[in-house]
């Protein structure tokens, strides 16, 4: 529910940025399941993009993230890149959708990352002890065409790309 103090203090503020936070709140609690793109995953370990939202402005990425370490690991703001590829030996717009395994990820050949602006970023949990998950929502503030690569890092080991 939006508290009426929340919407108060952006009556001054542009209408557009206005909008977006509006967004921003509406679609955190609708990136439920069956609400969104699902995202078929390819058996990548720990992490996973669950569901795709976009709005005009905005593509939210909503992602578990599951500790499958023996040690406790610190949920950090992940830096999202839109990947360019120069020549894949396999279809990127078969893989739209779709969540990337190391293998598959190699045949997109040589990449080059673009950073995309994270407008907002949450997660459930920010410690998770070894055999716990978290989730969180990603809002990139830049249109993509389909079909895009995209990589969320969370740091240099916990990576998620999926073809949006």
């Amino acid at each position: 529910m939006i508290q009426n103090q929340h919407v108060d203090q952006r009556k001054e503020e542009d209408p557009r940025r206005a909008c977006d936070w509006l967004a921003d709140t509406l679609v955190r609690s609708l990136l439920t399941p069956g609400r969104a793109n699902p995202v078929r995953s390819r058996a990548v370990k720990h992490q996973r993009i669950e569901q795709v939202f976009r709005t005009r402005t905005t593509v939210y990425l909503h992602y578990t993230i599951e500790n499958n370490s023996g040690r406790p690991y610190r949920v950090n703001t992940p830096e999202a890149y839109l990947l360019q590829t120069d020549a894949p030996s396999i279809s990127v717009s078969s893989l739209v959708r779709t969540q990337l395994n190391q293998a598959v990820f190699e045949e997109l050949g040589n990449t080059r990352e673009l950073p995309l602006r994270v407008a907002h970023a949450e997660s459930v949990s920010e410690d998770l002890q070894p055999g716990e998950s978290t989730q969180g929502v990603v809002a990139v503030r830049q249109e993509l065409k389909t079909p895009a690569v995209v990589q969320l890092v969370f740091d240099g080991e916990v990576k998620a790309t999926a073809v949006l």
